[in-house]
């Protein structure tokens, strides 16, 4: 099984949507599915083909291909001539076939990025995990701060997350952490704040802020996958930064009470 998709997305070009997941997190989905090989094609190469052009000179002749599988709303061309059947219709002219999955629906709601981007939006983490399949994470190297989190008790790690990669409602959040260390693959749980830090900073980026629960050593630089469970709060700016050490303990307190159920 092989996956073919586009370097960009096209609405990230033209329209501003964004990622649901990094090229780590996609490739790392597509394997657990039992994905063998992607092939990730340029937009600006492809988007000029014909459809007999696609089908003939890229999936038969290049990709091999003698069995796609698109959804029921699939468009393909140059201006997006081609549906499902045209991709039916070409296939089996070719000698190959072609599988129309019909689209898939939750509450009678169509599940689409764009849903999911919706739900993502309002921190609602269940039914985004339900509807990807797997919970909402990133995968992103260990930034160094100004290490202010050790100043009230408080180490974090700081990950930077793409400008066009999607982000859940500023706040925090219960997380669980992952990483290789001395080849040894650890796992912990966490407090994970999504955000800009308004109590102490002035930057606007966004940064994934995560305190790991026992956890006592230097992840700098280390690749680390940060996967969110639970909404905690939303992100607020405190008057001072006891009020924030206060909170901080109390989004641990209640991370391991949730933790013991």
């Amino acid at each position: 099984p092989l996956v073919f998709t586009f370097t960009e997305n096209p609405k990230v070009l033209y329209f501003g949507a964004k990622y649901l997941c990094g090229d780590t997190e996609r490739l790392e989905a597509l394997s657990d599915l039992g994905v063998e090989a992607v092939y990730r094609g340029e937009y600006s190469y492809l988007h000029d083909f014909s459809c007999e052009e696609f089908v003939r000179d890229f999936l038969v002749e290049k990709l091999r291909c003698v069995c796609t599988v698109v959804g029921s709303d699939f468009r393909f061309g140059k201006g997006r001539m081609g549906d499902p059947n045209t991709m039916k219709a070409l296939m089996e002219a070719h000698g190959g076939s072609c599988v129309i999955l019909p689209a898939v629906e939750r509450e009678g709601k169509k599940v689409s990025s764009t849903y999911i981007r919706r739900l993502l939006g309002e921190g609602k983490l269940p039914m985004v995990e339900e509807l990807l399949g797997r919970p909402y994470s990133v995968i992103l190297p260990v930034r160094e701060g100004r290490r202010l989190g050790r100043t009230i008790g408080c180490p974090t790690i700081n990950q930077i997350p793409e400008e066009d990669r999607m982000l859940p409602r500023f706040g925090a959040y219960l997380s669980k952490v992952e990483f290789m260390k001395d080849g040894e693959r650890l796992c912990y749980h966490g407090v994970t704040n999504v955000g800009i830090k308004p109590t102490v900073s002035s930057e606007s980026k966004p940064v994934f802020e995560t305190h790991l629960l026992d956890f006592d050593g230097d992840l700098y630089g280390v690749t680390v996958k940060v996967t969110l469970l639970r909404f905690l709060r939303k992100e607020r700016c405190f008057n001072t930064v006891e009020d924030l050490k206060e909170q901080i303990r109390c989004d641990v307190a209640a991370v391991r009470k949730e933790l013991q159920k």
